[in-house]
């Protein structure tokens, strides 16, 4: 149980990995592009612009990577990911987890993507760029029996010595089963102006856990999901509903997206129908958005989230 973890022996981790650094090196790669584009054609197809039938590609394909201004919203998700060196429990990395660091135990057997942000670079990339991600954990936080650790991620582009996008991602570990969280408010969707209605696949979790080298077993194990986490699905991973809100946003808005910050709320199940959604800021000047991953029928937000564009 949490309760019997000594705040001493996490703030001795903190001290220990708020000196850490990572360099994470990659390629961008046309090949990983295309396999993504593909999987959110697959998704997005059956049900954007069902009246306009001859439309081949929601998100086309690349010839080359340099047919963009900066990398495509959410595609950075793709690089420069996790060496899956350090299992835990639940196969995901263990590299930024608080441990004991006299003995080395893992302290907590779950984690959860809650909440980030991102702001975008528009700088010109081509295909097989070097890039390369710094990243360190910025700060932590004990919050009753969990532990909040948030990371801050830099991609640069080695070829060109520019910066492609700064990152921040907040996960929170526990020792805690999974509960639902409750429904305080029902979530009216009228002040929004457009939205779509998705649902995915377990196919659809696995291929993006293979394109982003995600192991974590409540992408892929039904079986551990519910009998070890209390979840009742696979649930769908943190940037994928990101990317699938920002690529639906940039789609329909027809504008580039500068910066997004969000907070998940509570994970959306494998085969269960959301929406995602956007409308305008009051008194934004059409430069801020709030957007949402939400449930129709239930009445429920799933992710809540401003996004800024660029100035007309």
């Amino acid at each position: 149980m949490t309760n019997l973890i000594s705040k001493s022996i996490i703030y001795d981790w903190v001290k220990f990995i708020k000196l850490q650094q990572w360099n994470l090196k990659d390629n961008l790669s046309i090949g990983s592009h295309n396999k993504l584009i593909d999987l959110l054609n697959d998704i997005f197809q059956p049900h954007a612009y069902s009246s306009q039938p001859n439309l081949n590609h929601f998100i086309k394909p690349l010839s080359t990577i340099n047919q963009l201004n900066g990398i495509q919203s959410g595609f950075h998700f793709l690089y420069c990911n996790q060496s899956n060196l350090q299992l835990g429990h639940d196969g995901y990395d263990n590299y930024q987890a608080p441990y004991d660091i006299s003995n080395g135990t893992s302290l907590y057997l779950r984690r959860m993507w809650v909440k980030g942000d991102i702001t975008f670079n528009r700088t010109n990339i081509e295909s097989n760029d070097l890039i390369e991600c710094e990243e360190k954990v910025s700060s932590v936080r004990i919050v009753q029996d969990s532990v909040f650790v948030n990371i801050i991620r830099d991609f640069i582009n080695k070829n060109k010595e520019n910066s492609i996008l700064q990152e921040s991602r907040t996960l929170v570990y526990t020792n805690e089963l999974y509960n639902d969280p409750p429904i305080t408010t029902s979530f009216i969707d009228s002040h929004l102006t457009d939205s779509i209605d998705l649902k995915l696949s377990q196919q659809d979790l696995l291929k993006y856990s293979m394109m982003t080298f995600n192991l974590h077993k409540i992408h892929i194990s039904r079986q551990y999901s519910c009998n070890v986490e209390n979840l009742s699905n696979l649930i769908i991973h943190g940037p994928l509903m990101i990317t699938l809100l920002l690529q639906w946003f940039e789609k329909v808005n027809q504008k580039s997206i500068v910066s997004i910050n969000y907070k998940i709320i509570r994970p959306i199940f494998m085969n269960d129908e959301f929406s995602l959604g956007f409308g305008p800021v009051e008194g934004s000047k059409d430069n801020s958005y709030n957007v949402v991953i939400y449930s129709k029928s239930l009445g429920v937000k799933y992710l809540d989230g401003i996004v800024k564009v660029e100035s007309s």
